[in-house]
């Protein structure tokens, strides 16, 4: 029987990474994002949808998730930095809309899925979940609270295997903008310049990787690829 993905941010980075890889073993992929990939593949379903508007998810997706009953994975996979700056420089605007794509639209989309047999829930976490990073503030935070979401729907949904997984420095968008950044200002910037960077395809076959081991790992943990 054929097996079903569900991917977030499937138009770049990881979560095309992640698509790309899952087509070629000839899964059903569904995926979502606010712009459309270029893949043509009958295997894949895509439904467009900007999760920063998370009032709207629901009314997108539910249906759009709902065609199956069954899911392999579903991976919560998108995610954005938001503003690099000084905790006194960001207003709690600049905090809610990184918080709405990193957290909260993967609290509603979860919620869509409860009713669904899903075998495994993996979400893209990230090192600064653990590591207070200089003017990453809302991103530090974000995924800080992503890990404890995956956590806490881990201890209600003991059926699925849930875990929050950093796939470490990725060669994606994100880290080609902190590139940009003042090293001297955010001395993590040096340290993401220095450190070895995982290709997409790479990253996206380490998680794979995990998929196809979860049972080794407790569900509702923080893992990281770089150290397992």
């Amino acid at each position: 029987m054929q097996k079903n993905i569900f991917i977030t941010g499937c138009s770049s980075g990881l979560g095309l990474a992640l698509t790309q890889l899952y087509l070629k073993k000839s899964y059903k992929v569904y995926g979502t994002a606010r712009r459309m990939p270029k893949i043509t593949d009958k295997n894949f379903i895509f439904e467009r949808c900007d999760l920063k508007d998370t009032k709207s998810i629901s009314q997108t997706l539910s249906s759009f998730i709902q065609k199956e009953n069954k899911w392999e994975c579903v991976y919560l996979n998108a995610g954005i930095l938001g503003k690099v700056d000084f905790l006194d420089k960001l207003s709690l605007n600049d905090f809610e809309e990184v918080m709405n794509v990193n957290v909260y639209s993967n609290k509603v989309l979860l919620d869509i899925f409860s009713n669904l047999e899903v075998k495994t829930i993996i979400a893209t976490s990230s090192g600064a979940s653990i590591n207070a990073l200089l003017g990453w503030s809302s991103y530090c935070m974000s995924k800080t609270s992503l890990n404890m979401l995956m956590a806490l729907y881990a201890l209600e949904n003991k059926e699925s295997k849930v875990l929050a997984l950093a796939p470490g420095i990725v060669d994606t968008d994100i880290r080609a903008s902190i590139l940009k950044l003042d090293d001297e200002k955010f001395p993590s910037v040096k340290i993401i310049k220095n450190s070895l960077a995982f290709s997409k395809e790479e990253a996206a076959f380490k998680f794979d990787q995990v998929l196809q081991n979860a049972n080794k790992y407790e569900s509702g943990s923080f893992l990281d690829v770089r150290e397992i």
